[in-house]
């Protein structure tokens, strides 16, 4: 009976704690929307070979806030439906290829553009809350002649959330993909 009475026990405890958990909280996925593309040229002839946006292993699909000079806080339940890297890298294409001028190569030789993505955050640790987006951009221009720049953009938050945090990232990755595109075609105007 003694038994009985502790498998009973047990099964009512168990079930007691099943019941009391909170309700199993779903990921949420945010898309940063980035602004439309206005006509700036056509398809080019000119030769690039550019191998994509590159980005370290801490911007990856998790959305991270920066609280401090020293802290990063990544949500576990927010993500980005793409990371931001992709997106940047779509933008940069369209910017150039279709739009800039250039046709895209893939040999070595010539013209060559790199980019990597180091910083893409909401940054709450400072008097206003932030959507920062970070590149650097190499480029070696075909003449053995290497330019590099470090281009910074933030945007306002509306809201410090995860969906304004989206919103104004996406003004923050159109506008350097901008200004990158901009810089490389300055810096190749005379291939």
């Amino acid at each position: 009976m003694k038994l009985l009475t502790t498998i009973a026990l047990f099964a009512c405890s168990v079930l007691a704690g099943c019941l009391s958990k909170e309700p199993v909280q779903t990921a949420r996925l945010y898309r940063p929307a980035l602004s439309e593309i206005t006509a700036l040229g056509s398809l080019g002839t000119r030769p690039l070979r550019f191998d994509g946006v590159r980005h370290p292993v801490e911007i990856d699909s998790h959305i991270t806030w920066r609280t401090s000079a020293t802290e990063l806080h990544k949500e576990d339940l927010n993500l980005w439906a793409r990371r931001p890297a992709e997106l940047l890298d779509e933008r940069l294409c369209d910017l150039i290829f279709g739009f800039g001028g250039f046709r895209e190569v893939t040999v070595h030789g010539g013209a060559a553009l790199q980019v990597q993505l180091v910083v893409c955050e909401g940054d709450v640790s400072g008097p206003e809350a932030l959507a920062v987006v970070e590149l650097i951009l190499d480029l070696e221009d075909g003449n053995d002649v290497h330019h590099r720049t470090r281009l910074r953009v933030e945007e306002p938050l509306r809201t410090t959330t995860a969906e304004g945090l989206a919103e104004a990232t996406g003004r923050a990755l159109s506008v350097v993909a901008e200004r990158a595109s901009e810089w490389m075609r300055s810096r190749l105007a005379t291939l």
